[in-house]
């Protein structure tokens, strides 16, 4: 007995109740015994759910994108994966996909229906705002549309280390992304550094070079020189975990950081929500 498919060309740009129309045809497809598959080809929906994923920008500098760990921003400005920039892939309770960065365990979201604010890595868990459509672009690219907005997520090419924004009208280029499925975690050594490359990738002008931390490496205590007074300093070891918290006087230019208690081994100090170095305790 021959199979006979049916093709149905899906399309969507911006009806809010494109899942709930989408599961009537499904409904409708299964009662009649027919088998069921939307996009990626094969016998699945092509959608790597609980994978970890890396994205990149298809034009333009060709930058990964990354869920900012401190500022909470998505934005397309690293060089290479390392810890930032891996995504995990689920299921959304309504229907979709959700997207949970490892940088800060956060969910994707859309907060507003702003085509300008950046989108962000700061949900708790996956409702509205971070409820987004998985649509395939070819071998390896996809674009995602936001359900909340019913914009696309958009990196735009003529803009370098740029955030992204939930602005575009359909899936065009700017809307399109490289994709591949990697591992979670990152090795610590290229974690660090990637953090500090981050940092100096995402401010303007990148990190200041008069911020200074001696003696590197320290023993019992470290001074941080460089400051314009007021600024939080956070030590994180290389797993990301906060680790210590203290603030800087008001317009000290330097202050003295107790280590004790830290075990052997590197750490990453942040300075305010732009700058960080890498440091050795002995």
């Amino acid at each position: 007995e021959r199979t006979k498919h049916s093709w149905v060309d899906w399309r969507d740009w911006g009806a809010r109740d494109n899942f709930a129309n989408l599961n009537i045809l499904r409904t409708d497809a299964q009662r009649k015994g027919y088998a069921w598959w939307t996009g990626g080809g094969g016998g699945g929906s092509g959608i790597p759910y609980g994978r970890w994923i890396w994205l990149r920008k298809t034009g333009g500098d060709r930058k990964y994108v990354m869920g900012h760990r401190y500022n909470s921003t998505v934005q397309a400005t690293a060089g290479r994966v390392s810890w930032w920039e891996k995504f995990l892939v689920e299921r959304h309770p309504s229907g979709g996909v959700a997207l949970k960065a490892q940088s800060n365990g956060k969910y994707v979201q859309v907060p507003n229906r702003s085509t300008t604010a950046p989108v962000r890595n700061a949900g708790n868990r996956p409702l509205s705002w971070e409820r987004f459509e998985w649509i395939n672009r070819g071998t390896n690219k996809v674009a995602f549309r936001s359900v909340h907005s019913g914009r696309f997520l958009q990196a735009a090419h003529n803009e370098n280390n740029g955030p992204l924004r939930a602005r575009g009208a359909r899936a065009l280029s700017w809307e399109t992304f490289d994709y591949g499925i990697t591992q979670a975690g990152g090795g610590a050594e290229t974690t660090a550094e990637a953090h500090v490359a981050d940092f100096a990738g995402s401010s303007p002008g990148g990190a200041s070079a008069e911020l200074r931390l001696f003696p590197n490496p320290a023993r019992s205590e470290l001074t941080v020189t460089g400051l314009s007074g007021g600024e939080a300093l956070r030590v994180y070891d290389l797993r990301g975990q906060e680790l210590r918290f203290t603030r800087a006087p008001r317009h000290a230019e330097r202050v003295r950081l107790g280590l004790d208690g830290l075990p052997a081994g590197t750490y990453v100090l942040r300075v305010g929500n732009q700058r960080a170095r890498r440091f050795t305790k002995q």
